[in-house]
This record gives C-alpha cells, sequence and structure tokens, in this order.
C-alpha cells in the first residue's frame, strides 16, 4: 500500500506514536509524521498548544504537517501522521490529500481516562504536568458523532493488538474519508453589518440599529427597488469571528449551561454550526442608496451578509409551532 495518508489520533497518551512508528515501519515505503516535532521547531513566541491561547499557533502547524503528509504520500508512502488531530481540524489535511490526488483515513485510539492520565503526565517528552488538560482534552475525543466510527477503543488491546487492528482497518479501508468534492461552494458577501454591536451579547438584540452596507462595486440602487415597503427582513450572513476549531460537531449544553439539556448543534440556533452560517429576521427601517437600515439584526459589526430578503410570514411555518421550554427560555430575554 502506497500513497495513502493515515491521521492517528487521540488525547494525550493515547498510544499514537508507538502505533504510529509501527504501523508505518509495516510498508515497503513508510513515514511516521510526528506533529510533535513541528512544535519543537518553533524556537521563540511558542505557545504550550493545550492553551486557549494557542489557537492560531496549533492551526499553522496541523496545515504544515498536512501539507508534508500529503507530499510525502504523492511520492509514493504510506504516511501515518501521529498528531491531536480532532474532526475539527481535518479539514487541511482533507484538502492537502485531495489537491495531492491520495487517499486519507483517520483513525482515534480510545483507551481508558486513568491510562492516558497515567501516561501523559509521566512520560519522557513534553509531560502534561497537570491533569485538567489532559481531562479536558480525552473529553473532546469522548463523543465524534459522525466520526465515532472511527474510533478504536483499546481498553482490551495490548501494543499489538492496537497495531494489528489500526493496520488491518487502514488497509482495509474501513478508516478511509470521504473525498471531498470536485468543487465547493464559494460565497462572496453581498455587504457588510456596519454599526451596532461589536461582541455578540446573548440578549436584549432588539435595542440595537445598525445597517447593512451592500457592495456598491457590485450593486446598483435597483436591486433594493420596492424593497423599503416591506416591514422585515430575512438576513443570511457568516459567523466570521467563529474559528474551524469551534465549530461543534456533535451535541452541548446550550449556552453551557448544565441544566438545560444536550442537544446537537441542528437542535439549536448557536453560532458554532458546521458552516457558520447565522439567519435571521429583523426591522427594517429605512432604505437610503445601498444602505439598509435596521434594527433587531442579531449580527455585529462588520458581520459578512450573505443575502437578503424581504419577510413574507406566509413563508413562514404552517400550523402549530412547538418549542421545547430551554428554548422557550433561552429566548425570554434574547430580543
Amino acid at each position: 500500500m502506497g500513497g495513502a495518508v493515515l491521521v492517528l489520533s487521540g488525547p494525550p497518551g493515547a498510544g499514537k506514536t508507538t502505533t504510529a512508528r509501527a504501523v508505518a515501519g509495516s510498508f515497503p515505503k513508510g513515514v511516521h509524521l510526528r506533529a510533535d516535532d513541528l512544535y519543537h521547531w518553533v524556537v521563540t513566541g511558542y505557545v504550550l498548544p493545550w492553551t486557549p491561547e494557542a489557537h492560531d499557533q496549533n492551526t499553522l502547524i496541523q496545515h504544515a504537517v498536512a501539507d508534508a503528509a500529503a507530499a510525502y504520500a504523492s511520492g509514493g508512502y504510506s504516511v501515518v501522521v501521529d498528531g491531536i488531530v480532532g474532526p475539527w481540524f481535518l479539514e487541511p489535511f482533507r484538502r492537502a490529500c485531495a489537491a495531492a490526488g491520495v487517499g486519507i483515513a483517520y483513525a482515534v485510539l480510545r483507551p481508558p481516562l486513568d491510562t492516558v492520565i497515567a501516561r501523559a503526565t509521566t512520560r519522557d517528552e513534553m509531560p502534561i504536568p497537570e491533569e485538567g488538560p489532559i481531562r479536558k482534552m480525552y473529553e473532546e475525543f469522548s463523543d465524534l458523532g459522525a466520526f465515532e466510527h472511527h474510533v478504536i477503543d483499546t481498553s482490551d488491546l495490548d501494543v499489538q493488538a492496537t497495531f494489528d487492528e489500526v493496520r488491518q482497518r487502514f488497509v482495509s479501508g474501513s478508516l478511509t474519508l470521504d473525498r471531498l468534492p470536485p468543487t465547493e461552494i464559494r460565497l462572496m458577501p453581498v455587504g457588510y453589518v456596519r454599526g451596532g454591536r461589536v461582541e455578540a451579547i446573548d440578549d436584549d438584540w432588539d435595542s440595537v440599529d445598525a445597517v447593512i452596507e451592500l457592495d456598491e462595486s457590485r450593486f446598483s440602487p435597483g436591486v433594493v427597488a420596492g424593497l423599503e415597503e416591506f416591514s422585515h427582513l430575512d438576513v443570511v450572513f457568516f459567523f466570521d469571528r467563529v474559528a474551524e476549531s469551534d465549530v461543534h460537531l456533535g451535541a452541548r449544553h446550550p449556552r453551557g449551561r448544565n441544566d438545560w439539556p444536550e442537544v446537537g448543534i441542528f437542535a439549536q440556533r448557536a453560532k458554532a454550526r458546521p458552516n457558520r452560517i447565522g439567519v435571521s429576521t429583523c426591522t427594517l427601517l429605512s432604505v437610503g442608496g445601498l444602505s439598509l437600515h435596521v434594527r433587531g439584526l442579531d449580527a455585529i459589526d462588520g458581520t459578512p451578509v450573505l443575502d437578503i430578503k424581504p419577510h413574507v410570514p406566509e413563508m413562514g411555518p404552517r400550523g402549530e409551532v412547538r418549542k421545547p421550554a430551554w428554548m422557550r427560555e433561552l429566548m425570554r430575554d434574547y430580543w
């Protein structure tokens, strides 16, 4: 087997390095690519990778690892990437492999928590002295939703059995990620939100006035002719301040409220969505050229606007509308 990439992931102390080296070494042309090595290359300005401040550094290094893995694979090597790569960091690997025309697979090792803590706190290289970050990273890998079938539970597997399972599933193709579509959707903002709030505060949005400034390089005032006859707008916008690594692919407590149930991202209106697209209905105050003055648009200053439609009640829901109690409580002070 050659010309393919296996991203072998899991929390710290999961046994990735031992397994990755063994799997890579079992092929005639194999590369064991350790993501940790690239962190060592940072000689100044290094940020501990498990801290919130390390996001930009971690993103850059993941892109570098992805490019290197795809380059080796394009030369006919079987590449095993060893690193903490959650599903939220897979996109650069998938894009690099798609561009190089090589396959990509994904596996997550999941041993018991006490095993992970014992290994990660006592290992010789890059030990993590505090249990808190280890527990947090373990939790991030505890429920991977659509990626759960890429998990290998190593609770009852020794080193050899783990190697056998990972290699067999890699070769069989059961760990393969779907290829990216040959084309991707590209959207150009039609305008931007100007004014209003500069940070996302959860409630009292009906007190906020803002302006949607349409792109004068693309549109003439004729694009909004007749819009002033409508009282409300449906606005589609992009949550550009949400990082890819912050997107939720599983269930979460809305607003971090543990007294509210864990629900999937498609069962709530949170901004950390897979495509980071927001939809809101707001009041149209006035139209002045390509400037739309609105009230109650829950998007902050600088937000890219993707589309605007007049709100038509008949296009809304038909029949009884129901919602759970937690959503009723969440929305009580939203507007």
